[in-house]
């Protein structure tokens, strides 16, 4: 007569059953699915940087290439705007101080977005004499724009 017990056979000899072997497999692709996604992540995030550089780099070159200043260096400070520009823009501060607001700087940035995904977005911002950030984006068919102002 042959005895049974709750005790598989396999379990004493060191084997491993069927469930343990599938909780071990799913283990071992939840790990490999979240390694993955944070080595996507940091690619994503390499390849943003790379992308911004990028076009940090084709707008110099187009204003270099729209105003005439060539490749010296000499001329652009490490900022990229020419060195005489602190200059002018007190004197448009001045100006605005007697009632004229004027367009001290103008242009697209590039904007990351606050999505789980940050992509970057190219908007147009507008800066005052009187040190007002205008931020222009396109929501439907009309431009909406958000003021940042200094008080």
């Amino acid at each position: 007569m042959l005895i049974t017990n709750d005790v598989n056979h396999d379990t004493l000899l060191g084997r491993s059953t069927l469930p343990a072997k599938v909780d071990k497999a799913k283990h071992n692709v939840l790990t490999y699915a979240q390694q993955s996604k944070e080595q996507a992540c940091i690619e994503q995030d390499k390849l943003a940087k790379r992308i911004q550089e990028f076009r940090t780099q084709a707008e110099l070159n187009h204003m270099r290439g729209s105003s005439n200043l060539g490749t010296s260096t000499s001329s652009i400070a490490s900022n990229g705007v020419g060195m005489n520009s602190d200059k002018n823009i007190e004197a448009i501060m001045q100006s605005s101080a007697e009632g004229a607001v004027q367009t001290i700087k103008q242009g697209y940035l590039l904007k990351r977005s606050s999505s789980l995904r940050a992509d970057w977005k190219r908007r147009f911002f507008v800066l005052d004499s009187l040190g007002n950030l205008y931020y222009y984006r396109l929501k439907g068919a009309q431009m909406v724009f958000l003021i940042f102002s200094p008080s």
